[in-house]
């Protein structure tokens, strides 16, 4: 049975409307004979049920990923267990029913300490009480291959130096998997890759790991940790609020060379034979605008000698995605990228919200191959959050008001995934190298031959496929196994010396292949008509 709430809240759930604002009104009058706020447990139930409200009529979907008992049904079990939870614990449960909706704009924006400089949104968020600011662990985090590594800790923590880029095997006596698990259904998502970016970020709050019962005292983190000279157990305590924590890191944001930016993007020919273009956000930068930046790109192109351009998008947040056109607009215009293996866009877990979109128009319009991980966000997606504060916690809720079909209708992949697989593992932070980028400047390296099986993967809007080709004087044969393809001949076949171009029919499906072989690798364009994508094949064996 639901606790009784005051009649003002009750009203203005009803009526989510200018009634409500009326109610809202009469709320804030002392002594108010509609049903004042009386208890901390009455002022939390309002809050519960203004949102029960304001996020279905906000939302254009809401309900697309849950079904709507299922969330009301959560607000109200939350509701009955508030008399025996702490303000942290019921922010945290709060986040994990938002995460319910399964679009990674909306969202419950935890109350931290501004010292912890985790992203919270490209604007800023009005602050909520107090006393349910959030603190954090004098660590860092970072998950590569279901394997969760230290990657900074705290000056100040005895011993930090033996502890960098070392394995956490327990957290709070919890084998990390358990964590994982306890952990992951209080984030917002998109997809599952967007969890594996915000779960180190989440692992490292005090009042999460305490709220998923991860961790008995919210002043201490126990972690095993697998050292040098064996698995030992480390204790580290909380960092008081406002403190400003000096970090030593065992990984630099890649490119290793070139440390954080003081602008959204970064122009540079520094990398050898290569172009390379970083994009951090979205938007504007303080001495330069995104459109200048699009001139000055194409300006370079033009210049002899130019080869390959690599976009970097693996750590873009997003931001203003009408800032994108000039860019997208430079990039098709260039002859020199008229051909696959001229461009590559790399990105990750953390390409999200207007970087997801400028993504789409790449894959779209361009001939880039996409090298490193899967996008943190799906083609088709929510987003243009609106803040929408609660009333007596002062929590802010973000809500998506737009659903973007930004890529084909018919397009229901949950991210982009990489032509070319090269996400950063374990050795790759150890040895701080940048997999992606290193494919990249060895890319079209090796034999000349022209013939022989090359093997990948190609991937389009209908998805992600194993793919081989098996060139020979005078024959191209597929296979996609995943499609029960097996030495099927190509039609239409045009050779010229190291181009080629054929026809594949598969049923009720057909696509043209322009590739080229460049090295060991075979690099190409597939297109169907309705949406193209690229390839990327690696020779297995020559003739």
């Amino acid at each position: 049975m639901h606790s009784p709430t005051p009649l003002a809240c009750r009203l203005s759930c009803a009526f989510p409307t200018r009634i409500s604002v009326v109610v809202a009104i009469l709320l804030a009058i002392p002594g108010s004979w509609i049903g004042a706020i009386d208890t901390e447990l009455d002022a939390w139930r309002c809050d519960l049920r203004h949102l029960l409200v304001e996020l279905p009529r906000i939302h254009p979907a809401p309900f697309s990923n849950v079904e709507r008992s299922r969330f009301e049904s959560e607000i109200f079990a939350l509701e009955d267990r508030l008399g025996d939870l702490e303000g942290h614990e019921i922010v945290v449960d709060l986040a994990r029913i938002v995460a319910l909706i399964g679009d990674g704009h909306t969202r419950v924006t935890l109350p931290l300490d501004p010292g912890i400089e985790f992203f919270q949104g490209h604007t800023g968020t009005e602050p909520a009480r107090s006393d349910l600011v959030m603190r954090q662990f004098p660590v860092r985090f970072g998950w590569y291959q279901e394997r969760l590594l230290i990657t900074a800790m705290a000056e100040h923590v005895a011993g930090s130096d033996q502890l960098l880029g070392r394995e956490v095997l327990e957290i709070g006596g919890m084998p990390i998997e358990e964590v994982v698990a306890a952990v992951s259904p209080a984030i917002e998502r998109d997809n599952d890759w967007q969890v594996r970016y915000h779960l180190p970020q989440r692992l490292a709050l005090a009042d999460i790991l305490h709220a998923r019962r991860v961790i008995d005292d919210r002043e201490r983190l126990p972690l095993r940790v697998d050292t040098a000279n064996g698995p030992e157990t480390v204790v580290l305590s909380v960092v008081p609020l406002g403190e400003t924590v000096a970090w030593k890191r065992v990984l630099q944001e890649p490119p290793l060379s070139l440390g954080p930016l003081d602008q959204p993007f970064l122009l540079t020919e520094t990398l050898p034979g290569l172009l390379y273009l970083r994009i951090d956000e979205i938007g504007d930068g303080p001495r330069e605008a995104l459109a200048d930046l699009a001139a000055r790109l194409e300006q370079t192109m033009a210049r002899p000698g130019f080869e390959r351009l690599v976009i970097d998008l693996r750590h873009n947040r997003g931001g203003d995605g009408s800032l994108s056109r000039p860019l997208l607009h430079a990039l098709i215009r260039s002859p020199a990228l008229s051909t696959a293996g001229s461009l590559f866009v790399l990105v990750g877990r953390e390409t999200f919200s207007a970087a997801m979109m400028l993504t789409v128009d790449l894959e779209r319009h361009t001939r880039a191959i996409f090298v490193g991980e899967p996008t943190g966000s799906s083609p088709n997606h929510f987003g243009d959050s609106s803040k929408q504060q609660l009333p007596h916690s002062k929590l802010t809720v973000r809500i998506s008001t737009r659903q973007w079909q930004y890529s084909h209708p018919l397009d229901q992949r949950s991210a982009i995934e990489p032509t070319v697989l090269a996400p950063h593992t374990v050795d790759s932070v150890l040895e701080q190298r940048d997999p992606a980028l290193e494919w990249i400047q060895g890319f079209a390296s090796g034999t000349e031959t022209l013939s022989g099986r090359f093997e990948g993967r190609l991937s389009y809007l209908r998805g992600l496929y194993s793919f081989s080709v098996t060139l020979a004087d005078d024959s191209v044969v597929l296979d996609l196994p995943e499609l029960g393809v097996s030495g099927l001949p190509a039609r239409d076949v045009e050779r010229e010396g190291e181009r080629l171009r054929f026809g594949v029919d598969l049923g009720p499906q057909s696509f043209t292949i322009e590739a080229e072989i460049r090295g060991d690798w075979m690099v190409g364009y597939v297109d169907d008509r309705r949406r193209g994508g690229t390839l990327a094949l690696r020779r297995s064996s020559s003739p």
